[in-house]
Order: C-alpha cells, then sequence, then structure tokens
C-alpha cells in the first residue's frame, strides 16, 4: 500500500513545521494547528499525517502546480517528495497501475476549503504524466470536475 512518509525523525515539535505530524511528540489540536500555522506562514500548504494529506486553503495562487512542479513528483514516493496534492495523486495512480485495483481520493472540507480546485490539480496531474491522451481528451476531464 502506500509508504509513510520518512520526511523527519520522531521526537519533533509543531514549532518547527514538520512536513509530517505523525512525528510531534505529545499532539494534540494545539500542536496540529501550530505545526499547520508554521508551515502555512512558509506558504507550505501542504502537509501530511502519515498518508493523510491535509491542505490549508491560501486563497491566492502559489504556483506550486507548475509543469516543473509535475515533474518533480512524477514517479516518486510519497517518501521522498515534500507534501503535495501531487505526491497523493501519483500515489494513487502507481498503485492502481502495480496492483490493477481501483483507487479513490477522499477530498473533503467545509465550504470554500478548496475541494473543488484540489479535484481539478489532480486531474491535472493524471492528465500530464499518463501523457497517453490528446489536449481535447485533457480538457474535456478537466472540464468533467463540473459533474464532480
Amino acid at each position: 500500500l502506500l509508504q509513510r512518509p520518512k520526511l523527519v525523525t520522531s521526537g519533533a515539535s509543531p514549532r518547527d513545521g514538520v512536513p509530517d505530524m505523525t512525528v510531534i511528540s505529545d499532539i494534540d489540536e494545539y500542536g496540529i494547528n501550530t505545526n499547520l500555522k508554521v508551515r502555512y506562514k512558509k506558504n507550505d500548504i501542504y502537509t501530511y499525517t502519515g498518508t493523510i494529506l491535509v491542505a490549508v486553503n491560501p486563497y491566492y495562487q502559489l504556483g506550486i502546480y507548475e509543469q516543473d512542479t509535475i515533474t518533480k513528483y512524477a514517479g516518486k514516493k510519497m517518501s521522498d517528495v515534500p507534501p503535495h496534492v501531487f505526491a497523493t495523486a501519483e500515489a494513487a495512480l502507481t498503485y492502481l497501475q502495480d496492483q490493477r485495483k481501483n483507487q479513490s481520493c477522499i477530498i473533503s472540507g467545509e465550504s470554500g476549503a478548496g475541494k473543488t480546485e484540489t479535484t481539478k490539480f489532480i486531474l491535472q496531474y493524471l492528465c500530464a504524466v499518463t501523457c497517453s491522451v490528446t489536449r481535447w481528451v485533457e480538457q474535456q476531464i478537466l472540464e468533467a470536475n463540473t459533474v464532480l
């Protein structure tokens, strides 16, 4: 299945803004919020909790969804790259290809949290890395998001 990210050793402090919150000692609500806030201030809007990806909507464009970012995550394990929705999409795609089992990405959050945008980013990534679709097909897939 998915491998737990190995980006930081255990015993970290939330004030460090660690990329995987499972390594924080004595984790509680305050620690989670502190860690997310520290990362958010550095424009690190994605944070792992094991294999779960937590996203904090910045409500503005960060430029972290371009082709160079797609290339950075293509073919990589979650444990080898910083937290990002592309890492989650790559993990699902890899498992689908290796195990031939259907995959799902559950995207949840309150109204305005960025669920629709996240869905678009996943579809954008999958279209870009599969390379076997034409630009027209890619556009149709990306526009299908309204059905989702």
